[in-house]
């Protein structure tokens, strides 16, 4: 509302609302029914979401054109369907500076945005090389299946791979196969990260987010598999890099520092 440098006013498309927010970091805020022309705008981007989240769900549309409108509850249950079918990307202004907008927005995805236990089942491929799409449900007792999609180095610790778990356990000392590279490896310790805090874990399950240390031959974008069962899970398909640059030794003898910096970069 109050566009630019210190703003903590946001007007609220959902709840056709004004929170006023403190400006003290504490993330506090105030609501009250908009007014004037603000009222009339969202009440405007109100109907336009409405609208956006009866076309994202064939029951919804025909309620929708029957009655002219959603309740309350069919557009909440709607926009979490749009949510996760990716017909609706949410939309969110915040500053972490002064920490305006954040706890609403973790509100919103807290209640809105998909979970692990949405999806019923993984996608992915029997190989690299195949073309053969196979699905497994994501349980708990399914094969184990994860994926690796941040790599890290850390001070005294060594190589952090972040991953996902989208089937079955990984457990702390289980023999998985980088079914990416082909290549075995021991799952080392396993942590719960939260920012630079690490809690240790025996084992994580399908939907959690975890970090493990020292895989020899795992990078960002790998699959960790049950040997027996395995799968590829489909990679990250980043865009087309514009920018390039090539690097070259200050002195003479450098060549391997450099080529350590980029093993460590992947």
């Amino acid at each position: 509302v109050n566009q630019g440098p210190g703003f903590d006013q946001l007007a609220d498309v959902l709840r056709k609302e004004l929170f006023t927010y403190k400006t003290d970091g504490s993330g506090q805020y105030t609501h009250k029914p908009l007014s004037g022309e603000w009222a009339e705008r969202i009440a405007a981007l109100h109907e336009e979401l409405i609208e956006l989240v009866a076309e994202s769900d064939d029951t919804l549309l025909e309620k929708f054109f029957e009655n002219d409108q959603l309740t309350e509850e069919e557009l909440r249950d709607g926009l979490h369907g749009a949510l996760m079918n990716g017909s609706l990307i949410p939309v969110f202004a915040v500053s972490a500076l002064t920490n305006v907008g954040v706890r609403r927005m973790m509100d919103v995805l807290a209640r809105y945005a998909p979970c692990a236990a949405d999806f019923k089942e993984v996608k992915g491929k029997a190989s690299v090389d195949s073309e053969e799409e196979i699905t497994r449900p994501a349980a708990e007792d399914s094969p184990a299946s994860a994926f690796v999609f941040k790599t890290v180095s850390e001070p005294h610790l060594g190589e952090l791979s972040f991953f996902r778990t989208y089937s079955g356990k990984v457990k702390v000392g289980a023999d998985l196969t980088n079914t990416t590279r082909g290549r075995q490896e021991r799952m080392g310790t396993v942590y719960s990260m939260n920012g630079k805090d690490r809690k240790d874990l025996g084992e994580v399950v399908a939907g959690d987010i975890a970090a493990v240390v020292k895989l020899k031959h795992t990078h960002t974008g790998d699959t960790l598999s049950d040997g027996a069962n395995p799968i590829v899970l489909p990679r990250i398909h980043l865009p087309e890099q514009k920018i390039r640059a090539a690097i070259t030794p200050r002195a003479k003898g450098d060549e391997d520092k450099i080529s350590n910096g980029l093993a460590t970069l992947h």
